[in-house]
């Protein structure tokens, strides 16, 4: 198509290069928000290795009560048993306090880390939607060259 008109051919150059600013600056906004993605990615796996390592730690914990109920349950039932008369079982409770709070104080750290976990984890959600809904309007408002 020939344009013969000069004002014609300045508004059509006009509008080219408004198109052409608007996709630089969308594909500007992309790579931005590309990088938010990556950064928000990266922050929720390690996040998610804190967890995992709190996990591990209080699995630890938790052995290492239990063992030292064991240990301690045992060593009364031989101290009952030294005597003479017969032992009668008895529901022993006991408590490792020291072991107990540490184990409560990683649960705590643990439900922070989730709930880190999951804020960041939607962030990039958002950033990954928006990441989309900018792509569709690139695509959608290409400008078509005469």
């Amino acid at each position: 198509m020939y344009i013969c008109n000069p004002q014609d051919a300045m508004k059509t150059a006009k509008y080219h290069k408004r198109c052409f600013d608007q996709i630089e600056g969308i594909v500007t906004e992309n790579k931005a928000l590309t990088g938010e993605v990556d950064r928000l990615r990266l922050e929720a796996e390690k996040v998610t290795r804190e967890r995992d390592t709190q996990k591990e730690q209080m699995i630890d914990l938790s052995w290492r009560l239990t063992d030292k109920d064991r240990e301690r349950i045992s060593k009364i039932v031989r101290w009952y048993s030294s005597f003479s008369r017969p032992f009668v079982p008895v529901e022993i409770t006991v408590t490792t306090v020291g072991l107990e709070e540490e184990l409560e104080r990683v649960r705590k750290e643990m439900d922070q880390l989730d709930q880190e976990c999951s804020c960041i984890l939607e962030s990039e959600r958002k950033a990954g939607e928006e990441l989309r809904m900018r792509n569709r309007e690139l695509t959608s408002n290409t400008c078509v060259v005469v």
